[in-house]
C-alpha cells in the first residue's frame, strides 16, 4: 500500500510539474515576463537586435546628361560618390560604352577600378573626347559601374553627350583690289594679287579666267 501511495504521489508531482511548465511556456510565448515558482525565478529574455551597420552605396551623383564640347582638349572629371558610413575600404569597376559615339574614335576608352580608402567619400574618373573635323551632330556614350566590393550600387549609369564642334567658315579667296585696274596700252603688264582669308590650314585653289568686255581677246589683250 505504501508503495502504491508513493507511486501515486510521484505521478501527481510529475503531473503538477508538467502543468506548471506548460503554464510557464504559455506565459513566455504570450509576452516577455518574469515569473516565480517558489524560490525558482525564470526570466523570459527577448533578444534585442543590435543596430546594423549601414551599407555604403557607390554611384554617380544624380544629374542630367553630362555634355562635353568636342573642342575641349582637357579631360573632364566625373565624380563617383560613396554614401554611408565610409568606415571601410570599397571599390567599383568603371567602363565606358558607346551608344552612337565610338570608343577610340569619338572618346577615349575607360576601363578601370576606382578604390575608396576608409573615410573617402568621392573619387574622380576622367573622360576625354576626341575631336574631329566632321559635322556629325551630337553623339552619345555612357559610363557604367560594375562589381561593387564593400558597398552596394547606387546610380550605376551616367549618359554623356558629345557636342559637335561648330564648323569653321571656309576660307575666302579674292582679289586684293575690288575696283577696276588700269593698264596702259603698250606698257608693262598689270599684276593682280589674290589673297586667302581664313584658317589657311589646308590646301586651296581657284581658277582665274578673263572675260571680254569692250576689250576683246586676243586683239586687245592676251586672254587668261
Amino acid at each position: 500500500m505504501n508503495g502504491i501511495q508513493r507511486l501515486g504521489g510521484t505521478l501527481i508531482a510529475a503531473m503538477i510539474t508538467a502543468m506548471l511548465l506548460a503554464a510557464l511556456a504559455n506565459r513566455m510565448e504570450a509576452a516577455p515576463a518574469r515569473i516565480g515558482i517558489g524560490d525558482l525565478v525564470v526570466t523570459n529574455v527577448v533578444p534585442i537586435e543590435t543596430n546594423k551597420v549601414p551599407v555604403d552605396v557607390i554611384g554617380f551623383m544624380a544629374a542630367p546628361v553630362l555634355e562635353i564640347n568636342e573642342l575641349g582638349a582637357a579631360p573632364v572629371p566625373v565624380l563617383i560618390v560613396r554614401q554611408g558610413g565610409g568606415t571601410n575600404a570599397a571599390s567599383v569597376d568603371v567602363i565606358a560604352e558607346g551608344i552612337t559615339a565610338q570608343p577610340g574614335v569619338d572618346f577615349a576608352p575607360v576601363s578601370q577600378t576606382v578604390s575608396f580608402a576608409p573615410g573617402i567619400g568621392a573619387m574622380p574618373v576622367f573622360v576625354s573626347v576626341m575631336p574631329d573635323a566632321l559635322a556629325e551632330g551630337p553623339e552619345h556614350f555612357r559610363l557604367r559601374l560594375l562589381n561593387p566590393r564593400g558597398a552596394g550600387l547606387g546610380i550605376a549609369e551616367l549618359p554623356i553627350t558629345i557636342i559637335d564642334a561648330p564648323a569653321e567658315p571656309p576660307d575666302v579667296i579674292q582679289f586684293t583690289v575690288a575696283g577696276p585696274t588700269e593698264v596702259a596700252e603698250g606698257g608693262a603688264a598689270g599684276i593682280l594679287t589674290l589673297t586667302r582669308q581664313g584658317s589657311a590650314t589646308g590646301e586651296a585653289s581657284v581658277r582665274v579666267t578673263s572675260i571680254d568686255g569692250s576689250a576683246q581677246s586676243p586683239t586687245d589683250y592676251p586672254g587668261v
